[in-house]
């Protein structure tokens, strides 16, 4: 009969794959990541994202890919996913409906407010179209 300190050990090295250098917790949520996915070639790349990334826009997109029915590739439809939340797009809005982020707030910035790189506006009259030459 194995001790218990035997058996924490050969289940830390299977849940590790032999990496025992687990010290933070976004360490192991990305590693549990890559286990859920089945996807622990880039396990690395979960780590990185669980580190990185706002929690509960991760476990959002986790859930949606483990609750996929019949999912081909897990993997890729959580970073399909994941994107498609930091971008907050349309088909994702609070009420369900797909609604226009530009049609309510008008665009961030008109060209009128464009300034040089010397912090002027730029002046535009001054430019010549077509292939005449100033000399």
């Amino acid at each position: 009969m194995k001790s218990i300190k035997e058996l924490l050990k050969q289940q830390q090295k299977e849940l590790f794959d032999g990496s025992r250098f687990v010290t933070q917790e976004f360490q192991d949520f990305g590693y549990r990541i890559a286990v859920k996915l089945d996807d622990l070639k880039h396990k690395a790349l979960y780590i990185k994202l669980a580190r990185n990334e706002p929690r509960a826009l991760v476990e959002q997109a986790l859930s949606f890919a483990v609750d996929y029915p019949n999912a081909k590739n897990r993997a890729r439809l959580f970073m399909w996913k994941l994107n498609d939340l930091k971008k907050g797009s349309p088909q994702n809005g609070p009420d369900g409906s797909a609604t226009d982020r530009y049609a309510e707030n008008g665009p961030k910035e008109s060209t009128s407010d464009l300034k040089s790189s010397d912090g002027h506006a730029e002046d535009q009259s001054h430019h010549t179209t077509g292939n005449a030459t100033q000399r």
